[in-house]
């Protein structure tokens, strides 16, 4: 996939505005794209309780992990999650990772991308274990790292 991460910033839960453009040229980073009620659909909720599991533990110990909700409440997703959790109004970047990644806008998944913003693997959160695809996740970004140390 020779594609680049959209480069953005969003608020938080706190109002603070991060993203990807902290951590460009910095650190790998993952984002996911997910449907930010869960309990509408456990489908994202799963990945999104997964990868708070994986980031306190091991795999992603120098990554910039975000958690971006399409367009919905937070409800509960930023209490427990050990990254930042923003809310996406516009959808602007939805649509940009849709451009990025070839998939359709609004759709939740995971990217991962080198410290250069290169697009190392899409994942789909839907058709899958929350296990598969966070694992997939956490090597893609384990790869670019030891691709690309510091």
């Amino acid at each position: 996939m020779s594609a680049r991460m959209p480069l953005f910033r969003l608020p938080d839960e706190q109002g603070s505005e991060v993203g990807t453009l902290d951590a460009h040229q910095r650190a790998p980073c993952l984002v996911a794209l997910l449907h930010g009620d869960g309990g509408g659909d456990p489908a994202c909720a799963q990945p999104l309780e997964e990868l708070a599991r994986r980031s306190r533990s091991s795999g992603l110990e120098g990554a910039a992990v975000f958690g971006v909700s399409l367009g919905r409440q937070l409800s509960g997703w930023a209490a427990g999650a050990p990254f930042p959790v923003l809310r996406e109004g516009d959808a602007s970047v939805a649509g940009a990772m849709a451009v990025a990644t070839g998939r359709a806008p609004g759709e939740p998944l995971l990217v991962a991308a080198d410290r250069y913003g290169e697009i190392c693997g899409a994942w789909l959160v839907h058709g899958r274990t929350a296990q598969e695809t966070i694992d997939d996740a956490v090597e893609a970004v384990r790869f670019v790292e030891q691709q690309c140390p510091e």
